[in-house]
């Protein structure tokens, strides 16, 4: 049934209270979904691969007395050999096949006018969007390293644990800007195309650019663009400084040339997740009032 034929029809938002069980089943139904298709499920598997690789490396590293490198394992969230393209892969798909799916199917219509608000919706579907894609993008690094602090003595627990908190953070940032992206590809697009393309255009073609312009531009501006470059001096500078004991320092520093600051990185994701999210939630409540089709 159309969205049209809806309208027709008396069609109206739901406008009473909602269900404290509407996000959670919303988030598990998205989980499930897209852990059903086969390119999810093999771009998953293809992610342990680099961190199988980085675990026995660490392993060989620690038999031989050769020490652990703890931004080695948080360099698989931003690096291309890492976690990044497969979790790429896996936005993508989700951005295909959620919201902008929901659109093209008319399926709005029966969710709206049901016991869901826009924002039940959007926390429904970002939630099982971003813990699909944090299997692909942090899952296999996290694994990498709770084994280097179970493996950890007196000397290298605290740099081990920093790790750990590192990556744990820069997976979380990443898997919940992805699956933002994803979303908000089919909130703007409508089109399972148009989703796929707005997040190749908001991720990967800013990462490819900073790569290729790097001598081209003087200072690591553009670098701010990418979410890799931005996570990855993060990431290098909180390590850099183990035990948190100069955290100020740490996200004040400049991790390479190339790099932007860390602080600057950190509050440019945090306007990214902001602005995404809030123009998200606008656009999906014009879907809600106007029956799916805005």
């Amino acid at each position: 049934m159309s969205d049209a034929v809806l309208r027709q029809r008396g069609y109206r938002a739901y406008a009473g209270s909602s269900e404290p069980s509407v996000r959670r089943v919303l988030a598990l139904h998205t989980a499930r979904t897209l852990l059903a298709r086969k390119g999810v499920r093999r771009a998953i598997t293809v992610a342990c691969i680099p961190a199988l690789v980085v675990a026995v490396i660490s392993f060989v590293a620690s038999k031989t007395g050769a020490g652990e490198d703890g931004g080695q394992v948080a360099r698989l969230l931003t690096h291309g050999y890492g976690t990044i393209f497969p979790a790429i892969i896996v936005a993508l798909l989700a951005a295909g096949g959620t919201l902008a799916e929901d659109r093209r199917a008319g399926a709005l219509s029966f969710y709206f006018a049901r016991p869901i608000d826009a924002m039940d919706y959007l926390v429904g579907r970002l939630a099982g969007t971003a813990f699909v894609v944090a299997l692909a993008s942090v899952g296999p690094p996290l694994v990498v390293a709770l084994v280097h602090v179970a493996q950890a003595d007196g000397k290298t627990a605290v740099s081990a644990l920093v790790t750990l908190a590192v990556v744990a953070l820069l997976g979380a940032l990443l898997s919940l800007l992805l699956a933002l992206y994803a979303l908000l590809g089919g909130a703007l697009a409508g089109s399972r195309g148009g989703a796929q393309g707005f997040l190749a255009l908001a991720v990967v073609v800013p990462w490819v650019a900073a790569g290729v312009m790097v001598n081209l531009v003087d200072g690591p501006w553009l670098s701010l663009l990418s979410l890799p470059h931005a996570l990855e001096s993060i990431g290098h500078s909180l390590i850099a400084r183990p035990a948190g004991l100069d955290l100020l320092g740490a996200l004040s520093a400049q991790a390479e040339p190339t790099l932007p600051p860390a602080w600057m990185a950190a509050v440019t994701l945090v306007l990214l997740a902001g602005t995404s999210g809030a123009l998200l939630h606008q656009r999906l409540g014009k879907l809600a009032h106007a029956g799916g089709d805005a």
